[in-house]
């Protein structure tokens, strides 16, 4: 859990609420399938407290359907699948993973898409010209088109140059490579230190602008000392 980022987001007057999907005490250690009804009774939850509460946000940690099947009352959309014979060792000695998840867009990956376009809410594309972890630009730009291609234009964007995978709440260390969670063996997550850190302090501008916007009662939201 990112209890970091709710902590930060709380300083905002804004009801955060964290449910973790594995890992934690009668949780199961790993996960083979993700049910979204788990997520939707958090949703639930919140929505039947907004009168009271106020605005929320509601935040899922975790890389969509990307090795991991997502189910939905009855429906299941496959996962994004990898090719490990793309992983390469960089000079520092730490892997590189970036091209290892097969491309949406081709046509046998297409059952793999998540149906965005259904989405009423307004979105905020964030992408890292850096990402060493997946292609992240490429990601969005797709993302973008697919709602384009349905009529929507329910989204924002922005992406930032010299920026890593790692786009923490501003001031957080900065990490180029580490474990990764998933494979168990050292990965490189990219990112140049200064431009990365700049991106992190420009970007928590930017979603705070974007809760004000889009969130209902949005003139509780206060002004973050960060």
């Amino acid at each position: 859990t990112y209890t970091h980022t709710e902590e930060v987001y709380l300083k905002l007057q804004l009801v955060v609420f964290t449910v973790s999907l594995y890992g934690y005490d009668d949780l199961p250690k790993n996960v083979t399938e993700i049910h979204l009804e788990y997520f939707e009774e958090a949703i639930q939850f919140l929505l039947a407290a907004l009168d009271e509460w106020g605005s929320c946000t509601f935040h899922c940690h975790f890389s969509a359907n990307a090795m991991i099947p997502l189910h939905y009352k009855g429906t299941v959309i496959p996962p994004l699948m990898f090719d490990t014979k793309i992983v390469f060792v960089t000079k520092s000695g730490t892997l590189n993973v970036k091209y290892v998840i097969n491309d949406p867009m081709a046509e046998e990956n297409h059952a793999t898409l998540i149906p965005i376009e259904r989405a009423n809410g307004m979105f905020l594309f964030v992408a890292a010209e850096d990402d060493q972890n997946w292609d992240s630009c490429y990601i969005a730009d797709q993302a973008m088109e697919q709602l384009k291609r349905h009529g929507k234009d329910n989204y924002e964007s922005v992406f930032y140059p010299g920026a890593g995978h790692y786009l923490e709440t501003p001031y957080m260390p900065f990490c180029l490579s580490s474990i990764h969670g998933v494979i168990r063996n050292p990965v490189v997550w990219g990112g140049e230190p200064r431009s990365h850190a700049a991106a992190e302090v420009y970007l928590w501008r930017r979603i705070q602008e974007f809760y004000r916007i889009n969130l209902a009662n949005n003139s509780n939201l206060s002004e973050a000392k960060l």
